[in-house]
């Protein structure tokens, strides 16, 4: 799930959530087949746990099945997790409203642009006159005229619309952290500085984003997890700025956790009916598993 994170670079994906959930998927049975049992914990944070829920929702492709056979009967951990379905962007708040909004609509006008400048570049290649008709669109100009303005336009549009999240990112890695951790928030500063001037990058987030917009997660893909019989513990940060209480909370409802209005203390723990499913509330941010491997450790190995 790393597309477009060096050393992986990125290829032109148009949905980037069902590539992640298939390299999800093909990770989970690579870890399986290293086991005695052939069974795996999978432990996910923030975006995967989006991934996820995608990859249910797949289960006819044979690598997802299979994974999901992996899976059953053992534990899954999400950490940070949110999930979407119509009008839950709503519920999350209007500042979250107007983002998905903004980034679907961005995606969409990108994808049918791309599709006329991949129709005028094919017919500028039947010959020199044409492509001159083509302008601004057909990439195959003759010297000395060779010139792509869309493929600018293109780059220039996507830094612009992905420069509001990758500034979210960075403020929220402002702050410093313990002394003894610190240099992890350092490296995560410098890591974003490069990444956001990266094209591939930038395409990715907006993407990826986007398809997190259109994720429909619904009763049957909770019904189809329920079917696992896994134990499942979500983990909620009380001081997460880039998911509040309300993203986490449709998510809790969804899953029949009874979640409250307003956030829990840090100790609480929700549940499910069955007990299987909880929710546990810690005194916490986004990065919790990086500020917090002790407090993370009692909880993967309690």
């Amino acid at each position: 799930m790393t597309r477009a994170h060096p050393p992986t670079p990125w290829t032109p994906t148009r949905v980037v959530l069902d590539a992640d959930a298939r390299d999800l998927a093909r990770l989970i049975r690579v870890a399986a087949q290293a086991t005695a049992t052939g069974k795996v914990e999978l432990v996910l944070h923030s975006f995967g746990t989006l991934v996820f829920q995608r990859m249910l929702q797949l289960v006819e492709l044979p690598e997802v099945a299979q994974a999901l056979l992996s899976l059953a009967g053992s534990r899954v951990v999400l950490l940070n997790a949110t999930t979407h379905y119509p009008g839950s962007e709503r519920i999350a708040g209007p500042e979250f409203e107007r983002m998905a909004a903004a980034t679907v609509r961005f995606v969409d006008g990108l994808d049918l642009m791309d599709a006329w400048a991949d129709l005028f570049d094919r017919m500028g290649r039947f010959g020199r006159w044409i492509a001159l008709q083509m302008f601004p669109w057909s990439k195959h100009w003759p010297p000395p005229l060779r010139f792509a303005p869309w493929t600018q336009q293109r780059a220039f549009l996507i830094e612009l619309a992905s420069r509001e999240a990758s500034d979210m990112m960075r403020r929220d890695l402002e702050p410093p952290w313990a002394p003894e951790i610190d240099g992890i928030r350092r490296r995560l500063v410098s890591a974003l500085k490069r990444n956001a001037a990266d094209a591939g990058w930038q395409e990715a987030l907006l993407r990826r984003s986007s398809d997190m917009f259109r994720l429909n997660f619904t009763s049957r893909d909770v019904r189809l997890l329920k079917s696992l019989d896994l134990r499942l513990d979500l983990v909620h940060s009380t001081g997460d700025a880039l998911l509040n209480w309300k993203s986490a909370q449709i998510f809790f409802k969804l899953l029949g956790i009874d979640a409250p209005e307003t956030v829990p203390a840090p100790g609480a723990v929700l549940s499910d009916r069955s007990g299987l499913w909880r929710a546990l509330i810690v005194e916490a941010d986004h990065y919790f598993p990086l500020k917090n491997p002790r407090k993370l450790a009692r909880i993967l190995d309690p």
